[in-house]
């Protein structure tokens, strides 16, 4: 079914025995829209056993909404279209801080695609988007220095002689 073809997701993982409570799956909204009768069977399976389901790109297709209504989905992922342009357009402010607003009402965590600058990542702390990803926080990284990105960022973000993390 598509590029949301989420069966073979769940029958590997549950071979290999990992938590799903630590795997997020992600579907764009416009691959949904083929058939959401078999999707909506598919996601429902795939909540009852604790994954976590995320509608990527969010706002870039006419059936978001749709989607993001029939679908259980736990996350919605704003796309970056909408987040990269914050510091000049008072109008992506208005759209992103929707996007949040309509999330958070339905039980939805949030992502913002395509931080770019520290006055975006201000605005989303402010309008109380949960997590964010884009070039400010992170260029993309091979898997093998993952654990040393952590650890540098951990670091970075301590309280000097107070050993906590930044919120």
């Amino acid at each position: 079914m598509g590029t949301f073809d989420l069966l073979p997701v769940a029958v590997v993982l549950a071979r290999i025995a990992l938590s799903s409570t630590v795997w997020t799956v992600r579907g764009h909204d416009t691959a949904t829209v083929e058939d959401v009768s078999w999707m909506r069977e598919i996601a429902t399976r795939l909540r009852l056993k604790n994954f976590n389901l995320s509608i990527d790109d969010f706002g870039t297709d006419y059936s978001s909404m749709i989607q993001l209504q029939r679908l259980p989905f736990s996350e919605l992922k704003i796309d970056k279209s909408f987040v990269m342009p914050l510091a000049q357009s008072q109008e992506s402010k208005v759209f992103v801080r929707a996007m949040i607003n309509l999330a958070h009402n339905l039980g939805l965590s949030v992502v913002a695609e395509g931080v770019e600058d520290i006055l975006a990542i201000d605005f989303l702390s402010t309008e109380n988007c949960e997590m964010a990803q884009g070039v400010h926080i992170s260029r993309p990284v091979e898997a093998e220095t993952l654990g040393d990105l952590r650890q540098n960022w951990m670091s970075a973000a301590t309280y000097a002689g107070a050993g906590q993390p930044l919120n």
